[in-house]
């Protein structure tokens, strides 16, 4: 029996210009509550990365007495252009508020991958998106409600030679009921689409290492999540308190599949393994104690089930908290103490548990006056802390991959200064949003 470890030493050069562009109109109408608005946005994205990798092996075996190295250099070239145009209506009639629109969404990206100079590869993609929705809400002082239905359709081409298409219906409701004036009872449920990234289509073979490579899949749907939760909230003096139970479905969850090859080699995948369920209690709220302390804390405790292929099914408790405490002690000063603290237990994918390293951040606020106000944060975790932690094991491939990041200096200080020169700046009060490159979409 063999086995073997190698030390990766990795360099990376890279660069990139964004160029972000939108164009806006908004018409309000004599009526109160009655507005047209049209965006037109386009984005461009061009950037070259050069990545240098050098391995060193030892292979535990009477026959290899010496270490083997291996090097191998890539450049990538990635070029993507984007346009997108909103429409949105909005109308009351009576107390009833109607809203409509309508996306029509085009983008292209073209990824050429050099190796070693030895091999190339492009990746060409396009997609038409058409998304339409209606939605409405009206109710009382005690009784409100909502609901809406968006069409969300795709069609995409991979090198002219693979075509991926869908057509999606996104449902959601909401119903809250003013109980008294100090509690309240809500009901929702919806329905959004989590649409697969450009690296997960990308048909072409990637090394991670020397033994992993990673391949996109060109057949790959959306994940659709299915959401529903009802909630409680009651205020008690100063403070407010949240509990609620909460479902989540998923279908044509993406998860990560491998292959493992007699050589040792291993092939990654991305492909949609079935169905996953959560299902738990949540409890969020604002607690004030006097006027010098106040603490936003939530917490999760949840159920998790999947289900793959081959009748497979796992489950696991997990459980999150994330929580924030002000402490103001000076009534005169404006000075305050912050500390934020996030943790997420080990949580089940398909075949995997990932896991994180608590982060607690602690920060200093202080107003001097109406125009001068300082902050400070820093980490004390005084050295690493991993961000995630994912070990995949399917009885025949045993892997863990570790990210990690030196936080023995993470601080940051902020100091602003208001000027009053000139008028004050008007903001424009509208939603803009646009996907991060090689990141899926979510609606």
């Amino acid at each position: 029996m063999t086995s073997s470890k190698y030390d990766l030493i990795q360099s990376t050069m890279s660069q990139n210009a964004r160029l972000y562009n939108s164009l806006y109109y908004k018409h309000d109408f004599e009526e109160k509550n009655h507005l047209f608005s049209s965006q037109l946005n386009h984005y461009s994205y061009n950037s070259i990365e050069n990545n240098q990798y050098d391995y060193n092996y030892t292979y535990h075996h009477p026959l290899f007495s010496n270490a083997i190295h291996q090097d191998r250099s890539e450049e990538i070239e990635n070029s993507r252009e984007r346009l997108e145009w909103k429409n949105d209506y909005k109308q009351t009639i009576g107390k009833l508020s109607v809203s409509a629109g309508a996306l029509t969404y085009y983008q292209w990206f073209d990824n050429v991958y050099n190796l070693s100079n030895t091999s190339s590869d492009r990746f060409v993609y396009d997609e038409f998106r058409q998304d339409a929705y209606l939605s409405a809400k009206g109710g009382s002082d005690t009784f409100q409600y909502s609901g809406g239905l968006r069409m969300a359709s795709s069609n995409s081409n991979i090198d002219n030679d693979a075509e991926n298409s869908y057509v999606e219906f996104l449902p959601q409701m909401s119903l809250h009921y003013t109980i008294n004036k100090t509690s309240s009872l809500k009901l929702s449920a919806r329905r959004r689409i989590n649409r697969p990234g450009l690296s997960e289509l990308n048909p072409f073979q990637t090394s991670v290492d020397e033994r992993n490579i990673y391949s996109g899949n060109p057949d790959l749907k959306p994940e659709l999540h299915n959401r529903t939760e009802i909630k409680y909230a009651i205020n008690i003096g100063n403070s407010y308190l949240a509990p609620k139970l909460f479902l989540n479905y998923t279908t044509n969850s993406i998860q990560n599949r491998i292959l493992t090859y007699e050589d040792g080699t291993s092939l990654i995948r991305p492909e949609n393994v079935g169905k996953r369920y959560e299902y738990g209690i949540n409890m969020a709220g604002a607690i004030v104690i006097g006027r010098w302390l106040r603490m936003n804390p939530s917490i999760s405790l949840y159920q998790t089930e999947v289900y793959g292929p081959e009748n497979y099914h796992d489950n696991r408790i997990s459980y999150r908290i994330n929580g924030q405490m002000i402490l103001s002690p000076f009534k005169k000063k404006q000075l305050s103490f912050v500390a934020n603290m996030r943790y997420h237990a080990p949580r089940l994918g398909y075949k995997s548990i990932t896991s994180r390293d608590p982060l607690l951040f602690c920060g200093i606020n202080y107003v001097m006056s109406k125009k001068f106000k300082a902050t400070a944060y820093f980490a004390p975790t005084f050295g690493g802390f991993t961000y995630e932690e994912t070990e995949r094991n399917d009885g025949t491939y045993h892997y863990i991959n570790s990210n990690d990041i030196n936080t023995e200096y993470l601080i940051a200080i902020q100091i602003s200064y208001k000027f009053k020169w000139g008028n004050e700046v008007r903001k424009l009060k509208r939603d803009t949003d646009y996907e991060r490159d090689g990141n899926g979409g979510t609606l």
